[in-house]
């Protein structure tokens, strides 16, 4: 089992995950079929809304995570439609399963459900959008402003402030205050304090590979599930099964979680960072994990400043200027998908400018960026999306499944 399981994950270099996989199946209550429902690939589609009311997916389809019957695609289709509100709908990607919703209204999750990710009752993949159920009723979640999806796991950020996570609870990595190894088919509010009460406040939430975040409207971040990597930033390697602290922590205005690390950016424009960073995705210029955040500093060793948006990918990280315009890039580049034309890992924030030169009739962008996986997208201010790494899968929507290490048009959009 271990074999085929390490085959699966060899063409990846994917320590963190490995680790985290690993720690999953042996604290799953079945073992029987533990290979049978490993994914071939991880984060290897791609998902986004157009005009605000279609989604587009593309990449791998082999649990159904494109949202239609037919096979992987190399470039975007359609998956889904909701209304034209101007409250906005939204979209995230998990390993193999993805999440859709219409701001205030419904969710819609499809793809692989091994662990009950999607939240509809069942265990069984759906290749078409089911709407995510609460476990309280029955009934379906809704006043939804934000949704996260982990490896196998699921967020969802109401209108109130509460957080509710279905899928996978191998690692706590649902919250839900007592340690249980039970996957939850249905979508259950989180724990705080020790399991007394439940989380409030929230503005945004993140979902790792097997761990959580969420920022508060005080400034606050608690973060809760796997933390053998520190990816907890709470000071230790020991899991948690509610929601706890990062106390080191305040004035946060924005949360990404990566594989097996995290990014904060605080309301005067610096990155902090910590969790698993045997590629340098942290920042800092090192190799050693971080258990409680540290400050990311560019090329110079100065800082990282003026930033006003972040995004963590399995390995690597991005964050961007919007006052220069600049977008800089580190850790893992294995695939290319820091965008600088090589495979050379960085270990601090580098300025990465092929995003900016791509031809004199395209503008900055400025408006939406992502870290997938082994690649990057970015949405540029003309409405393009462009995106580099890993495209074994067709994950980049060009037509191909060939790496690209600078950025590329993604066709149709």
């Amino acid at each position: 089992m271990l074999r085929t399981f390490f085959s699966r994950l060899s063409r990846l270099a994917l320590p963190v995950v490995a680790a985290s996989l690993l720690a999953a199946c042996g604290g799953s209550s079945s073992t029987s079929s533990t290979t049978s429902i490993l994914p071939t690939t991880f984060y290897a589609h791609n998902a986004v809304f157009v005009n605000n009311t279609t989604l587009y997916t593309w990449g791998n389809n082999g649990s159904g995570e494109l949202g239609r019957t037919t096979g992987s695609s190399l470039v975007p289709g359609f998956a889904l439609r909701f209304a034209n509100y101007s409250a906005g709908n939204g979209v995230s990607v998990g390993a193999n399963h993805t999440l859709a919703f219409q701001k205030y209204s419904t969710v819609r999750a499809f793809g692989y459900n091994g662990y009950g990710q999607l939240g509809n009752g069942t265990t069984t993949n759906s290749t078409t959008p089911v709407a995510v159920r609460k476990k309280a009723d029955s009934v379906s979640l809704t006043g939804v402003t934000a949704v996260a999806a982990g490896g196998y796991h699921s967020l969802a950020l109401d209108r109130n402030g509460n957080v509710w996570g279905w899928g996978n609870n191998t690692l706590g990595q649902l919250g839900r205050g007592v340690f249980t190894n039970i996957s939850t088919v249905m979508a259950d509010r989180v724990k705080m304090d020790g399991g007394a009460s439940d989380i409030a406040g929230v503005t945004k939430i993140a979902a790792g590979g097997n761990y959580s975040l969420a920022l508060l409207n005080n400034g606050s971040v608690y973060a809760w599930g796997y933390n053998a990597l520190g990816q907890l930033g709470i000071g230790t390697t020991e899991s948690t099964y509610y929601a706890v602290p990062i106390t080191s922590l305040a004035g946060v205005a924005q949360i990404a979680a990566g594989g097996g690390h995290a990014l904060a950016l605080l309301n005067d424009g610096t990155v902090w960072a910590w969790g698993y960073n045997y590629y340098g995705q942290v920042g800092d210029g090192s190799t050693i994990n971080r258990l409680t955040p540290v400050q990311v500093v560019d090329i110079n060793n100065s800082p990282l400043t003026g930033i006003t948006m972040i995004a963590a990918g399995l390995d690597h990280s991005l964050a961007y200027n919007g006052a220069t315009d600049t977008l800089y890039v580190w850790g893992y580049n294995g695939f290319g998908q820091l965008g600088f034309g090589d495979t050379t890992t960085r270990y601090k924030a580098t300025p990465m400018t092929a995003i900016l030169t791509l031809g004199s009739t395209d503008t900055p962008f400025t408006r939406q960026m992502f870290a997938l996986g082994h690649y990057s997208r970015v949405r540029k201010s003309d409405g393009s999306w462009w995106a580099w790494g890993e495209n074994s899968s067709g994950q980049l929507g060009n037509n191909t499944a060939t790496n690209s290490s600078t950025p590329i048009r993604i066709n149709g959009l």
